[in-house]
């Protein structure tokens, strides 16, 4: 799919490399949207995107930005859990 430049969400470094490493035979930079996890929501589960509070988000912008040059970030998404059941959940994530 990065063949025909079809926009990616990543959640985890080893993906965002490879879709780097796959797109360096393009001539085009992939425009990708970051998953996002924070510490807000129901416990126990195991979330997946790069967490907000550890640096790992602003870790991956930093990381695209200085080396990954075929690479665009234009989106964001924040992962807060399942079966959310109270509204000030939402209204923490922005």
């Amino acid at each position: 799919m990065i063949k025909y430049g079809v926009r990616i969400n990543v959640d985890n470094f080893d993906e965002l490399l490879l879709i780097s490493k796959i797109n360096k035979s393009y001539s085009r930079k992939i425009k990708i949207g970051v998953r996002l996890n924070s510490n807000i929501g129901n416990y126990p589960w195991s979330k997946f995107g790069f967490n907000i509070e550890s640096g790992e988000a602003e870790q991956v912008v930093e990381i695209v930005g200085k080396q990954l040059k075929n690479i665009d970030i234009i989106g964001l998404h924040i992962h807060i859990g399942t079966n959310i059941n109270k509204l000030s959940f939402y209204k923490k994530s922005y």
